[in-house]
């Protein structure tokens, strides 16, 4: 007999905006893989209206419209297990309600914390540290995105080590074009084509998005003929635009065509030269996942769980938050050391072949359904 399993996560195809997660893709990805042949799924969707996120008066409101959902789904459908997907912010706050929920009901709740600000709040709020802390004690439990994420969580709620297990963030391999040759087909390019470097997510400043845009104005790379694409939507995105007209050098240009999906986005990747993540913060991000499965050297700032995909001139390049001579430095390393950037791109690959499957994680995540 299958067992009932109450699934709360991102469940549509695009976000109200034309947005795309990595939390869409995770949700989306395991309900479609043989694991829903021994799981019965009780969907509860709470994919997030926008970013920049409505007023908290309207967050609230929604978020007491799921929980009082989550009830009545438990004495609908009586589910042996929850499986419950969480950001940060006030939905770590809805969706640990729903686990003190489960937990009063004597429920088996497997919780998946996503966001990457979650460390810095709970390191700045003492009262939000604890009732993280009460989440996790009351989590059967509790799905961390590598090593980082486990050691973290662990050291907030230390009582019961084995219930964090690690599970690395997963994409579908199938879906990502892969040219070994591309580094020589297209960073030792003619003089006259331009180095494509490429920004996924959401466009907004704690990405580093205005840092990556100081990094391309230093003198070093003035002279570099390079094009920038910015894929995603954002607060900061008008901002960027109108700083990118306003420059004067003919070497370089930027596009911005906003969140793009399936075949435009296989486009993109395949033309791309040098992924550049400079966030401030992140979980396991899945844009870093398919620029390593791509072939695309990255440079990413070293938080949350990046260590866990990406180490340090082996398989990409670190960098420290808001620095943007590292940046510039590193996207000249990518363009004048060739066969170094062709050894980061297979090792990168690897990591993400060896590590990150969708069958990989589909089958660890049964092992906690079913343990």
């Amino acid at each position: 007999m299958k067992k009932r399993v109450l699934f709360v996560g991102s469940f549509k195809n695009t976000g109200k905006d034309g947005s795309v997660g990595g939390q869409m893709y995770a949700c989306k990805s395991l309900i479609s893989t043989p694991l829903s042949e021994t799981v019965e799924w009780i969907l509860l969707d709470s994919t997030g209206d926008s970013v920049p996120p409505p007023p908290i008066n309207k967050r609230l409101f929604l978020a007491l419209k799921r929980v009082i959902k989550f009830i009545y789904l438990i004495f609908k459908f009586r589910p042996q297990v929850t499986l419950i997907f969480t950001a940060n912010g006030t939905s770590f706050l809805e969706k640990g309600t729903m686990v003190l929920v489960a937990s009063f009901f004597s429920i088996k709740t497997i919780l998946a914390p996503r966001g990457g600000p979650l460390e810095y709040e709970i390191k700045s709020s003492r009262l939000f540290r604890s009732f993280v802390k009460l989440i996790l004690r009351r989590s059967s439990f509790v799905i961390c995105q590598g090593n980082f994420w486990k050691d973290f969580f662990s050291s907030i709620e230390p009582s019961n080590h084995q219930k964090y297990v690690s599970i690395p963030n997963w994409i579908d391999l199938d879906s990502y074009i892969y040219n070994d040759k591309r580094t020589i087909t297209n960073i030792q390019k003619k003089e006259e084509e331009p180095v494509v470097i490429l920004f996924m997510g959401w466009v907004q400043s704690d990405k580093g998005v205005f840092d990556l845009y100081s990094a391309l104005s230093r003198e070093s790379l003035k002279n570099k003929h390079l094009h920038v694409a910015i894929l995603g939507d954002g607060p900061a995105r008008e901002e960027l635009i109108a700083s990118s007209r306003k420059q004067n050098n003919p070497n370089h240009t930027y596009e911005f065509p906003g969140w793009v999906h399936g075949t435009l986005k296989a486009n993109y990747l395949a033309k791309a030269d040098i992924f550049i993540l400079p966030s401030y913060s992140e979980g396991m991000p899945n844009s870093l996942m398919e620029a390593m499965a791509s072939g695309i050297p990255s440079i990413v700032t070293d938080v949350g769980a990046i260590k866990d995909l990406i180490t340090n001139n082996e398989s990409g390049l670190l960098i420290k938050v808001g620095d943007v001579k590292a940046i510039s430095n590193a996207i000249l390393h990518y363009i004048n050391r060739t066969s170094e950037t062709e050894k980061i791109i297979q090792s990168a690959r690897q990591i993400i072949l060896n590590n990150h499957s969708l069958e990989t994680a589909s089958k660890k995540i049964q092992t906690l359904i079913e343990n």
